[in-house]
């Protein structure tokens, strides 16, 4: 079996008609977190939902290897969506469900068999599972939705701005869990997020995004040696800028 999950080539995203984004080429590999930077409004999670099969490009291919077949979406994608894990900005949850009985939800809507408290303890908060949104603090709301997005035996995990709003003790800590799951159990993740410290600290891969239309200006690859210190991405960050 590939270890390629999702790939992309010349791809072509807009609104009616006009293309506003454009990835000659993408690959994102099992066990590996590829992460988004780029200005408001560019676009990222925009890629995202392609990727989600919640947008129907304009042109190129998208194609799905996650299960052994594959599937493209040009000119119709159907991902398979129980493989395929979404945590949201600013997490939404059902505020009259208790947490456990969102992976309930989710159990019904992808056909799979989930075990709630095994699921929130992959991310620390079995404890949590009887709690209602309302009353969770940041942290744990962003572990239960992350730990959402995994249930059901998903191999892809797609974060937009996973860590927005939450302090450097609570990021660090889930950024460094997140990077464990992602090696150890080969998920691959794609992360938006426009957080330096936080890109350099759980990425394998840095696309930086930018121009109009918007396209990958640089890709960077630093691996499990985590070399791209805060000050040399934001210098490559800062070239980039027109």
């Amino acid at each position: 079996m590939s270890d390629i999950l999702v790939s992309v080539r010349d791809l072509a995203l807009g609104y009616s008609g006009k293309t506003t984004i454009v990835v000659d080429e993408l690959d994102i590999a099992r066990g590996t977190v590829t992460t988004l930077l780029g200005p408001s409004g560019c676009g990222k999670s925009t890629l995202l939902d392609a990727i989600n099969g919640l947008k129907e490009p304009l042109g190129g291919t998208l194609r799905w290897h996650g299960d052994g077949t594959s599937s493209s979406f040009h000119p119709s994608f159907h991902p398979p969506f129980h493989r395929m894990g979404r945590t949201f900005q600013h997490f939404p949850m059902l505020p009259w469900l208790r947490v456990e009985e969102h992976f309930v939800q989710r159990a019904k809507i992808i056909g799979a068999r989930i075990d709630a408290r095994e699921s929130l303890a992959r991310l620390g908060v079995e404890h949590l599972a009887r709690r209602f949104p309302m009353t969770l603090s940041g942290g744990e709301r962003a572990r239960c939705a992350i730990a959402l997005g995994l249930a059901g035996n998903a191999n892809l995990l797609l974060l937009d701005e996973p860590f927005n709003g939450l302090d450097y003790w609570i990021r660090s800590s889930i950024v460094e869990r997140l990077r464990e799951i992602a090696h150890e159990e080969g998920i691959g993740m794609i992360v938006v997020t426009h957080e330096l410290a936080d890109a350099s600290a759980i990425s394998d891969n840095i696309l930086i995004l930018g121009g109009s239309p918007t396209s990958v200006v640089r890709s960077l690859h630093q691996g499990n040696e985590r070399s791209m210190t805060v000050s040399a991405l934001e210098k490559e960050v800062l070239a980039c800028r027109p």
